[in-house]
């Protein structure tokens, strides 16, 4: 009976364990706040904030994504259209969720 018990907490938890985590993807208006130019091998990135109230984000900080996501030619104040994955795997860990954001669209 103890081993039944044991078997049955087990399970409790790992299911509880197994729901922390939190995934989310969906499409978000965003504005161009900055274009960061880097030197050597990296990207150009960009930094985006929500574009009004969207209450479906996962999010409300700022978004970044590279440049080559963006359309062509996009410049700081643009508003964008962006595809947002969320992913955090084990919301115990301590670790934040990861936003990939891309491709984007003109709003």
């Amino acid at each position: 009976m103890k081993a039944l018990k044991a078997c049955a907490a087990v399970l409790v938890v790992g299911a509880v364990l197994a729901g922390c985590g939190s995934d989310w993807s969906g499409e978000l208006r965003l504005k161009v706040v900055r274009i960061v130019e880097t030197n050597d091998d990296a990207p150009t990135r960009v930094g985006m904030e929500l574009d009004g109230d969207q209450p479906d984000a996962p999010h409300t900080g700022t978004y970044g994504a590279d440049l080559d996501e963006l359309p062509e030619g996009v410049a700081v104040g643009d508003v964008v259209i962006c595809t947002v994955t969320k992913t955090d795997e084990n919301g115990l860990d301590g670790v934040d969720p990861k936003y990939d954001v891309g491709p984007c669209r003109a709003a």
